[in-house]
């Protein structure tokens, strides 16, 4: 069995829905899905972005201090047969 963590992005979020109504900055999360490949077959695992949320909210206008790499050119992406 081989495991991928599969990096996604992130998503912004307001401050108040991380933590029940106290205020705060917008945050932003990385979003991560993982791919298993076992005897049975390939497993995707991801919980998905809600797309009300992602029109609603716009990004935040400065970038965070670290930077997320796309699942396409990630080295620890899975080989393209098993896609």
């Amino acid at each position: 069995m081989r495991v991928w963590l599969l990096d996604n992005g992130s998503i912004v979020i307001e401050h108040t829905q991380l933590m029940w109504n106290v205020p705060g900055p917008q945050v932003r999360i990385p979003v991560y899905s993982v791919l298993v490949e076992h005897d049975d077959g390939l497993y995707l695992f991801d919980t998905g972005i809600d797309l009300d949320h992602m029109n609603r909210v716009p990004p935040l206008s400065t970038r965070t201090s670290t930077s997320t790499t796309s699942a396409a050119t990630s080295s620890s992406r899975a080989p393209a047969s098993a896609t």
